[in-house]
């Protein structure tokens, strides 16, 4: 790591990951990282973080966490930035999330308190949500179509209160 990475690192602080299968006979997933982020720092600032984190450099081509140095989901890390997300609301995020995990079949009841507890939750007492943008058309890696072949949703929620950032990732493998 470089200096500056390792200054990321020490600044928004990796707490926990979760990895939430969706039992209904497909290959999607959930993935929730958990972070601390400093007092004193705006939306901007910890979503800029978060971009440089060595965390964020994930594949998502399979569940597991791997560093994947210049690429984040089917994106060319490069071409994300703080521009790349949007403000979204508690219940718009929750409703594509729903629609996107029952679109070939239906999540059954049994991935709901999960769903609930590390998903949902979270969004609802959160201060912000930002959704990633769609960013296929300007900035797929070169094996990027086999990511989220049902969708790959991206939301940072952040909680001022307790200083938690989670960033969950949608998609398939």
């Amino acid at each position: 790591m470089t200096g500056t990475s390792l200054a990321v690192e020490e600044q928004l602080v990796f707490d926990e990951h979760q990895l939430i299968h969706i039992h209904n006979g497909g290959y999607q997933f959930i993935d929730v990282q958990t972070f601390v982020f400093p007092d004193a720092v705006d939306d901007r600032a910890v979503i800029e973080l978060l971009i440089g984190h060595v965390r964020y450099r994930h594949g998502y081509a399979s569940p597991e966490y791997r560093d994947a140095k210049l690429i984040h989901g089917p994106y060319w890390l490069a071409a994300i930035s703080w521009e790349s997300f949007s403000a979204v609301s508690a219940v718009a995020a929750e409703a594509l999330i729903s629609t996107w995990a029952n679109y070939d079949a239906v999540v059954p009841d049994s991935d709901y308190p999960v769903l609930n507890a590390q998903v949902f939750g979270p969004m609802r007492e959160a201060s912000s949500i930002y959704q990633l943008a769609d960013l296929r058309a300007s900035a797929e890696h070169d094996w990027g179509d086999v990511v989220g072949l049902t969708g790959f949703h991206e939301f940072v929620v952040i909680n001022r209160q307790t200083r938690i950032l989670r960033l969950i990732v949608a998609t398939d493998d």
